[in-house]
């Protein structure tokens, strides 16, 4: 067999694991790595960094942090997954043409349908308990919240915010029958699980990111104005309550994220240039407030969460990474193609749900979101040079 078919098999594995076992696809994102290193690819890996030398800024911002950390250990061991993600994004602009893309797309559907019917399944027959700051049974009349394979409800929203994207465009656009029924399953399904897991963030930023698609085309208009109109229903007929204002104020969550972001703020101030490091917010979180003394592994807000990790430097970086992004996909976006449209929908969404969690940088999201910006810098012209080289380093060296 191939390198390129083996890689491209372990692509494949790795975002099926990421849905279902997130530590097995670390696992074998760094058997992947090591491979490419192995069969002395590396070369292809840092043409394409090379061209898109954020990347590598970001890296190195990273561990500048880390070094500087107080926990340095442990931040050194977030930013190696950092790094992995990084290359893991870079192995796939390489290695993945038009056809895998395709495939990826069909995959993120099938994954919709299976962790979805798991959710539901879990919401309607599992019994088990909850923690109470998940459910605040005193302020809505809910039980439990959905989280299927994602242990978490609010990251399992966002998981679905991503299939139900991939599952709309997919219908909108796709005449293929049985892409279409697929398309419509997961639709359905991840719309059915993302209302039982009561996430409001997951409800709102999808919300947001259909007023976005429908700037770029007015087929979109429909699901902006459906989605809010589902979830009040939802919440309406439910009695639950989650969506009421007054109820909302009294969301313990909602006071839980403010003490967090006053802590983080002190945090701040004190370390504002590199932060402290990846990883290690749960160590100083309590040096810096009287009330949270329970373990915090980040400080429900991406921009905040970067400042504090990486100082101003990794947000500036961040910044510019989004910047970059959105001018490598801007073209594709308003030429339609569906990759393109599903990646712009994912990133509002993530983008949205920031302000209040911080879903992206979770590791089993984190999978996903590296995998379409690796599709995404794969369209650039200048990683098309970068794939040529790849075609020549590879006759070099398998």
């Amino acid at each position: 067999m191939k390198l390129n078919k083996i890689i491209v098999y372990l692509i494949f594995i790795i975002l099926i694991l990421g849905a279902l076992l997130p530590v097995a696809s670390y696992l074998l994102m760094g058997i992947l790595i090591a491979l490419l290193v192995a069969f002395r690819q590396e070369k292809i890996i840092w043409n394409h960094l090379l061209h898109n030398r954020i990347l590598l800024v970001m890296i190195i911002s990273t561990v500048l942090s880390s070094l500087f950390s107080d926990l340095w250990y442990i931040s050194i061991f977030f930013s190696i997954l950092y790094i992995m993600k990084i290359l893991f994004c870079s192995i796939i602009s390489c290695y993945l043409d038009e056809e895998h893309v395709d495939k990826i797309i069909f995959l993120l559907m099938c994954l919709g349908i299976i962790v979805s019917a798991i959710g539901i399944f879990q919401y309607f027959y599992f019994n088990g308990d909850m923690p109470k700051s998940w459910v605040d049974s005193n302020v809505y009349d809910i039980d439990f919240r959905a989280y299927s394979t994602f242990f978490n409800p609010n990251i399992l929203a966002g998981f679905l915010n991503l299939t139900l994207l991939v599952g709309i465009v997919q219908f909108e656009s796709n005449k293929n029958n049985r892409n279409m029924i697929i398309a419509i399953l997961c639709s359905v399904l991840s719309t059915s699980c993302l209302l039982l897991t009561y996430s409001r963030n997951g409800w709102l930023s999808l919300c947001i990111s259909f007023v976005a698609l429908s700037i770029i085309n007015r087929k979109y208009i429909k699901y902006a104005v459906l989605f809010p109109v589902i979830f009040v229903i939802f919440d309406f007929l439910g009695d639950t309550g989650r969506l009421l204002p007054r109820n909302i104020v009294a969301d313990s969550s909602i006071e839980y994220r403010i003490k967090i972001w006053i802590a983080a703020i002190k945090i701040l101030k004190d370390n504002l240039v590199l932060g402290i490091g990846p990883g290690t917010i749960w160590e100083q979180i309590p040096l810096y407030s009287n009330d949270l003394k329970a373990y915090i592994s980040h400080v429900h807000n991406i921009y905040l969460q970067r400042l504090v990790d990486t100082g101003i430097i990794g947000l500036f970086c961040f910044v510019w990474f989004i910047k970059y992004l959105w001018s490598r996909i801007r073209e594709d976006v308003f030429n339609n193609l569906d990759i393109s449209i599903i990646s712009l929908g994912f990133y509002v969404t993530l983008l949205g749900n920031g302000f209040f969690d911080a879903i992206c940088f979770q590791e089993q999201i984190s999978v996903y979101v590296w995998t379409l910006i690796g599709i995404n810098l794969a369209k650039t012209k200048s990683n098309r040079t970068v794939n040529e080289k790849h075609e020549e380093i590879q006759e070099k060296t398998c």
